[in-house]
């Protein structure tokens, strides 16, 4: 785009010089052959197109990655050319849950296409994919983000997921006690995850667990004892039936990569807390073992202690005896929530916030397959303040969004959240749960007191 503009800006000079010469301009042979001579030049492959799909696209969409093709060169990048066109004009590509224009807040580290990086890669398409000088050097890709300095492993046992009953014949959520053997407070500030079977890990979480908290430990033992030749429990909620969570630092889905958390910012672990990641296994592509392995970056102090809570009133209905439901046969079926942030806030165990105002740093929206849209609001008084859109939902895509401004809110401030789900598919009313089959309505919210 920057050629572009010198284009312009040089096209009037260039007029005036040939004004007054009476040889044959350029533009007379230009016009001779049926063209303007003005308008501005195609787009070029290696000069405009190659640079935008190195920085937004080569993570994936190189050899052996996640990707099914690669747009590495030319010959490639050309025959998907209409495709890849297609994906960005819809923002299907690059994968980006919430809307990122700043009509609702920026995020961090956005995977978000300009409207002048999309308009280049039309031009080019529409121009006949000219190719351009071949011999411009390669573009440097994006560095991505890597956890340094003190890491922990925790390296899950070997496990043959099997889908548990009444789940859509294809789910397994496993729990998985993880051992932190600390000697003093400590704080995570970020995470990986390295899936032993990537076609079967569809998402990790890991929460931190008390086991000195009204009965944890107990509870652990023995959901663990039901199945004592496999280790870890069925839990298909949060870290086991009864286990009592003190929030929720790692949240990992497949595209996600290393997750730093804000500088200074922590997420504390104290002696005796251990780590129970839950995994869902989903088989609908056949079984196999897994041995996934979780990176915790760790400090021993940071300027603010941060806290991460989920909260899903849709999902609790069930938890209830009368649970709420989509029916079928809908382009777009809704539900909406709203509940006062001092009560999400219960979700932590080690709550007991002294403050009433309190900084949000990220969002974590959560649908499952059916999803389409899902609105985050927060009130505080008489206003209204959009916090994210999630406007073409991508359920093979999730990750925690951090803000780049974040915002306030209070202890009585109150989160407004509508998600809309289609349910042309279904016969049956679809019921809240936590299988694919099932539907969910989830807000994660990471947040320090002030």
């Amino acid at each position: 785009m920057t050629q572009l503009r010198s284009m312009l800006i040089c096209l009037p000079i260039a007029l005036a010089m040939t004004a007054c010469s009476d040889e044959p301009s350029s533009d007379d042979a230009a016009a001779d052959e049926g063209t303007t001579g003005n308008e501005a030049r195609a787009a070029l492959y290696y000069d405009d197109v190659r640079p935008i799909l190195a920085e937004h696209c080569n993570s994936c969409h190189t050899e052996g990655a996640v990707a099914p093709f690669t747009l590495e060169d030319y010959d490639s990048v050309r025959e998907w050319g209409p495709a890849v066109l297609a994906a960005v004009q819809s923002r299907s590509m690059p994968p980006f849950g919430v809307t990122n224009d700043g009509s609702c807040n920026t995020f961090e580290d956005a995977r978000w296409l300009s409207d002048e990086e999309i308009e280049t890669i039309a031009t080019w398409v529409d121009g006949g994919y000219e190719e351009g000088d071949a011999s411009l050097p390669p573009p440097a890709r994006p560095q991505t983000t890597e956890l340094s300095g003190q890491i922990q492993t925790l390296s899950l046992p070997q496990y043959e997921p099997k889908p548990v009953e009444g789940y859509g014949g294809f789910e397994d959520y496993h729990c998985f006690k993880l051992e932190l053997e600390l000697d003093e407070p400590r704080f995570i500030t970020g995470f990986d995850v390295a899936p032993g079977n990537a076609k079967l890990v569809h998402h990790v979480l890991g929460f931190r667990v008390d086991p000195s908290f009204l009965g944890n430990g107990e509870q652990m033992d023995a959901l663990d004892e039901l199945s004592p030749d496999v280790s870890g429990w069925d839990c298909f909620g949060a870290a086991g039936e009864d286990v009592i969570p003190g929030g929720v630092p790692v949240t990992w889905a497949p595209g996600v990569g290393a997750t730093e958390f804000p500088e200074g910012v922590g997420i504390r672990v104290d002696p005796g807390d251990v780590i129970v990641v839950q995994v869902h296994y989903n088989l609908v592509d056949g079984g196999g073992s897994d041995a996934t392995e979780v990176e915790l970056q760790m400090t021993d102090g940071v300027e603010r202690e941060a806290f991460q809570i989920l909260w899903d009133p849709f999902l609790f209905s069930a938890q209830f005896g009368n649970p709420e439901q989509l029916p079928a046969g809908q382009e777009a079926a809704s539900f909406s929530w709203d509940e006062s942030f001092s009560e999400m806030m219960q979700f932590d165990s080690s709550g007991g916030f002294d403050s009433d105002e309190f900084e949000v740093l990220a969002l974590l929206p959560h649908m499952h397959e059916r999803g389409l849209t899902m609105s985050v609001d927060l009130q505080r008084g008489d206003d209204m303040m959009c916090g994210a859109r999630v406007d073409r939902w991508n359920f093979d895509w999730q990750q925690t969004y951090f803000l780049e401004q974040p915002f306030r809110a209070g202890r009585d401030d109150r989160f407004h959240v509508t998600c809309e789900w289609n349910t042309m598919g279904d016969d049956q009313p679809t019921m809240p749960g936590f299988g694919t089959d099932d539907e969910m309505c989830l807000l994660g919210v990471m947040f320090t007191p002030l």
